[in-house]
């Protein structure tokens, strides 16, 4: 059961990495249906038109979505409303309805067609409005004369005094605009709870930690404090997701391809594909060229090598505040939610560096020549997926 299945994700993700979900939905009429494939052992079926606003309230203050979605996911049990949410490229959150929000990435949408993947391994960061709202519930809950001590879990907008729980609601729907009791928010707050509570047989977490005798104002206050110190670190730590490559491209500018390639500056022509595959340590390419383009080729250098499989090693880091700099990785590795490979083309003359990440549904392909000690050659091409 999905629902079990996500409860369980904090455990499971301590022995294994679960793939990410990929979801393809196509248009019918107004709406957008089809299915999420390996969603943890579940394929549920995903249906949503496009909406103006999240009913469950903002997640991030300054950065709007260029499209949000609302519907529902179909699973075992039943089906779960869902909102979902897309950025700029191709990040976003999916929000089933009391369950865990995922994150969405790769997401790309063509006349007929949405695709994207649910990173179900990783955990949906804390954003701006997730640190205010703790500062607006410890604000809230800010005696023993406004503190529920009787958690009934029913919240009404004239309470006069609130539990932990209540505080936490009213301050998301302040803060946000709308309440979503999974929101990153509220689940480091029970995170918090978990550790304090171990051993305890609590049936609603953070109601039977405010209603336990053993629970002071102390405690609540720091519970608060705690909450807000977890949310700078993980801000600070928190890793940028990476997007998945996978697919077909062909040149999004055929004709600045074609000149790229005329100069020796490029291995892709403007009639050329690009074909990827991609796995947590492994990333595949394949070139595909017209024969008239291949022959040029082959009558440079005498040989063409069409795939070429690198090794992915753990991630690499990028310069700024508290990063030591910027660092030229030697090996292929992830630079943030960029995939940096040096020495990209095996027995070149001179020293080339590829890079590849997202520019909105585009893949950017970055390439490094270099000329000499004392000059570089860069160029990028930028390529739309087919399939």
């Amino acid at each position: 059961m999905l629902l079990v299945s996500l409860v369980a994700l904090g455990l499971l993700s301590q022995q294994s990495v679960p793939p990410p979900a990929r979801c393809k939905l196509t248009r019918v009429s107004d709406k957008w249906q089809g299915p999420c494939t390996e969603l943890l052992g579940e394929t549920p079926t995903l249906t949503v038109s496009s909406t103006t606003s999240l009913k469950s309230g903002r997640y991030q203050k300054t950065i709007e979505p260029k499209a949000i979605y609302a519907g529902e996911i179909k699973i075992s049990t039943g089906a779960v409303p869902v909102e979902i949410e897309i950025y700029d490229g191709g990040t976003g959150i999916l929000r089933p309805q009391g369950l865990t929000w995922l994150v969405v990435a790769n997401a790309v949408t063509r006349s007929d067609v949405m695709e994207f993947t649910l990173d179900v391994a990783r955990a949906v960061p804390p954003s701006d409005l997730d640190r205010e709202i703790i500062m607006r519930a410890a604000s809230i809950l800010k005696s023993e004369a406004v503190w529920d001590r009787a958690d009934d879990r029913q919240c009404g907008a004239d309470d006069k005094t609130y539990s932990i729980y209540c505080a936490m609601i009213r301050a998301t729907n302040e803060v946000t605009g709308g309440i979503h009791h999974r929101r990153p928010a509220m689940e480091v707050v029970r995170q918090i709870v978990d550790a304090r509570s171990a051993g305890r047989k609590y049936e609603h977490r953070l109601r039977d930690y405010n209603n336990d005798s053993s629970t002071t104002l102390a405690d609540v206050r720091s519970l608060f404090e705690e909450a807000l110190g977890r949310l700078k670190l993980s801000a600070q730590s928190q890793p940028v997701s990476r997007p998945d490559f996978s697919g077909t491209w062909t040149p999004a500018d055929p004709a600045r391809s074609d000149t790229l390639f005329d100069v020796g500056l490029s291995r892709i022509p403007g009639g050329g594909r690009l074909a990827i595959s991609q796995t947590p340590n492994r990333f595949t390419v394949t070139i595909t060229m017209p024969e008239e383009r291949l022959d040029v080729l082959l009558n440079i250098s005498g040989r063409f090598d069409p795939t070429i499989i690198y090794r992915v090693y753990e991630a690499g880091r990028s310069g700024g505040a508290g990063a030591g700099g910027p660092v030229s990785p030697t090996r292929t590795s992830w630079m943030d939610d960029r995939l940096v490979i040096p020495n990209a083309i095996v027995g070149a003359i001179r020293p080339v560096t590829m890079t590849f990440s997202m520019d909105g549904e585009r893949l950017k392909m970055e390439t490094r020549v270099e000329v000499d000690a004392t000059r570089v050659n860069n160029t990028t091409q930028l390529f739309t997926k087919v399939k």
